[in-house]
């Protein structure tokens, strides 16, 4: 169990603070995903993120299947002259938003591969063109 004072704890008077594995899937599973980091925004049809500055940047976001990938798009950002601490540490959040970085590329310092594009399906569905019935 883990304890978070935000977070409404179970009726249960033993365990005030505390909270069922249920509870906190349930609240993490029900997070929005943001469309913006700083100045990083999803885009959701193209399912990539792209830098709104100055410079034009983007990332695909289905090709990320392993921690050294995903430690690859970082570096390769913190080598440009115009990225600040900000704009990586913005990155490395919506990647984290996006995959769930611990459960999924690099959990316990062990590598995890996976399908990065069949997780971005399932996270950003195609966009349904409107009924015109």
């Amino acid at each position: 169990m883990i304890s978070d004072s935000a977070m409404p704890a179970s009726d249960n008077s033993e365990n005030k603070g505390f909270h069922s594995i249920l509870e906190i899937l349930d609240r993490f599973l029900s997070k929005p995903l943001p469309d913006r980091w700083g100045k990083w925004k999803l885009d959701r049809d193209r399912r990539a993120i792209y830098y709104d500055g100055p410079h034009e940047y983007w990332f695909s976001l289905g090709q990320m299947n392993n921690s050294a990938e995903v430690l690859d798009w970082i570096v390769e950002l913190h080598e440009k002259s115009w990225a600040t601490p900000e704009d990586i540490g913005n990155l490395v959040a919506a990647l984290d938003d996006i995959f769930d970085l611990q459960n999924n590329v690099c959990g316990c310092g062990i590598e995890h591969r996976f399908n990065a594009q069949e997780h971005v399906d399932k996270l950003l569905p195609p966009s349904q063109p409107p009924d015109v019935n």
